[in-house]
Order: structure tokens, then sequence, then C-alpha cells
């Protein structure tokens, strides 16, 4: 009888085993109360963070930033399954992709600003991000990707925050990004050129080569961040470009100078790389 005990103990052990390492975290289903507590949350950042006098595309920034500020990617081994609802942002303020787009999407939709989620792929691996439309065109916003890991460590606060994947059209979005259904198509380029609307210097290159150059001129008139736009489909970062620039920067610094950056996209006939050093 003991035995029998022991043999239909471990079967138990080793099928709990099974459902442990094979589980697949989804969001979690919500009942109403824990819905209405979400609420709490988007109207309490609304109040604070958005004024009446605000455009819709000035609304969409703010909670694109405010997102970004107060959660910091998920790269825990075992996630929550939090961290794939609005609870991992609003709650715990650590969360994956599916959290930081189902968040985004609450928050506009509260607004009355039409955002939907969108998932697919991005670089080969599952992603989630949003269409949002603004002033009657859609357009690409990956908060995610917007709030990047820089050197394998998470950065928090506004020392992370990037505009690469806000409003952008389809034709640079999906140089990485493939959706698994067919939302709404994005075709302007309004807000392509961020840069000019935050004040980030940006500039045009004859050539990718002359990416060191230019940016350690600019680092040597006070510019710690720059866009560079270049007619190559090629990225600095493979090609040994970027690692001549830390060289140059170094001429300014005793103590080493990091070089970071943004992922390089494509555009019609332009590729353009972020690089920044703060």
């Amino acid at each position: 009888m003991k035995k029998k005990s022991i043999f239909s103990f471990l079967v138990i052990i080793i099928a709990a085993l099974v459902v442990l390492f094979t589980h697949t975290p989804s969001p979690i289903e919500k009942p109403m109360g824990e819905r209405e507590l979400y609420l709490s949350y988007i109207t309490s950042i609304i109040e604070e963070n958005i004024d009446d006098s605000m455009s819709d595309y000035e609304k969409a920034k703010t909670i694109h930033d405010y997102i970004i500020i107060n959660t910091d990617y998920d790269t825990s081994d075992n996630l929550n399954d939090s961290a794939f609802s609005p609870e991992g942002v609003f709650v715990y303020g650590t969360a994956v992709c599916q959290g930081y787009a189902e968040s985004y999407m609450l928050i506009l939709n509260e607004l009355g600003i039409d955002c939907k989620l969108v998932t697919g792929t991005a670089n080969g691996i599952v992603h989630a991000w949003n269409v949002v439309k603004i002033d009657g065109e859609w357009y690409n916003v990956d908060v995610t990707w917007d709030d990047p890991i820089v050197s394998g460590e998470v950065v928090s606060g506004t020392g992370n925050l990037s505009y690469a994947y806000f409003m952008k059209p389809d034709a640079v979005l999906y140089t990485d990004h493939t959706a698994s259904s067919s939302p709404p198509a994005c075709t302007s380029d309004k807000y392509l050129y961020i840069e000019q609307y935050y004040g980030i210097p940006y500039v045009i290159l004859d050539s990718v080569d002359q990416i060191p150059e230019v940016f350690s001129s600019y680092y040597e008139s006070g510019i710690r961040s720059l866009t560079m736009y270049f007619p190559e489909d090629a990225d600095p970062a493979e090609n040994g470009l970027l690692s001549s620039l830390g060289q140059d920067l170094n001429r300014h610094s005793t103590q080493g100078i990091p070089v970071h950056y943004y992922p390089t996209l494509r555009y019609f006939d332009y590729s353009y790389i972020t690089i920044f050093t703060e």
C-alpha cells in the first residue's frame, strides 16, 4: 500500500513538471472587478499627463513616453502572466511587448483615439505593437522597441527613450516586422523625420562612410545624440564604422566614451541610424 502511494505521488509530480515546463504564459482573463481597476489606473494616468489643449498626436506621444519611462522590459527567465497584460505596466512596472501594446491601446482608446493591437513577429520573434489613427491617417507605433535594452542592460526612466518606431509607415516598420493579420495600411510619412519634431539633430549624408567623421564633429560641438540618413542599404554596426567612431571619440576622453545606437532602418532610398553617447 505504501509503495502504491509513493508511485501515485511520483506520477503526480511528473505530471506537474510537464505542465510547468510546457506552459506558455498568456494574458490573464480578468474578471470585471479587475478590469475596472485598470480604468482607475488609466483615468489617473490621463488626469496627470494629458491636457485638453493637446492634439491627438501630442496625446499619443505623451502616453508613448509615459509607458516607456514608467515600465521596464521584463527579461526574467520565469515570466509572470502579468507581464503579458496591462497589469504588468499599471501595477508592477514590468512587462513584455503584449503588456506594452495592450496598455497603450487601452489608454488611447479611453482618450477617443483609434488604436489597435497588432500581433506578428519582429526579427522572427513573436511580437505585438499598435497602429494608431491620427488626423485620418494610420501609423505604426512600437512602444516596446522604443524602450530598447542597451548593451544588454535595461535602462529605466528617460535614459532609453526613443522614437525610432513612433508613427512610422509600413515601408519602414515592415523592414523588420511582419503582421500575422491585415491591420490598417499605414502609408503616411508625415512623421518619418521625427527628429525635427523633438529637436533631435539629424543630417543626411552622401555616404555611410561619413558616419565617424560627422558624428565626431557634432560631438565636439556638444551634441550627444544624432540621427544620420545615408543612401546605402548597409548596417554601420556590422561594417566596423561604429568601432571607428568609438576610437575617434576616445580622443576626447581618457575614460572612454560608450557608443550606443538604435537599430538601422530602411525607408525607400535611405537608411538611417540614431547614435548617442549618454
